[in-house]
């Protein structure tokens, strides 16, 4: 095993992590990081978030991740500034199944 420690670039990563409280519908983004110097891979920011689902509780109570289409909605509203629902699964993993 080698004691190196890998260095990609000056850089320090961070996702926004879309949530939304069921109960009143307010939306909230959790800002998650994910180190510094190294690139971080799908898989480890895939792991990072199924860790964050049974973690949500502890920072923001009440509150879950997203799902598709609320996150569509999101992503329209912020870049639009009109909240359109967009025809898509609810379920993030419903198109790769097909």
């Amino acid at each position: 095993m080698s004691s190196e420690i890998t260095m990609n670039g000056p850089v320090v990563f961070e996702m926004k992590v879309h949530l939304m409280n069921p109960d009143t519908e307010q939306r909230a983004v959790m800002t998650v990081g994910m180190g510094a110097g190294k690139y971080p891979t799908p898989q480890e920011i895939q792991e990072r978030i199924e860790r964050l689902q049974g973690e949500i509780e502890d920072h923001a109570p009440g509150y879950e991740l997203m799902d598709r289409r609320e996150f569509m909605a999101d992503m329209m509203e912020e870049h639009s500034g009109h909240r359109v629902h967009v025809a898509c699964p609810r379920e993030w993993d419903e198109i790769a199944e097909r």
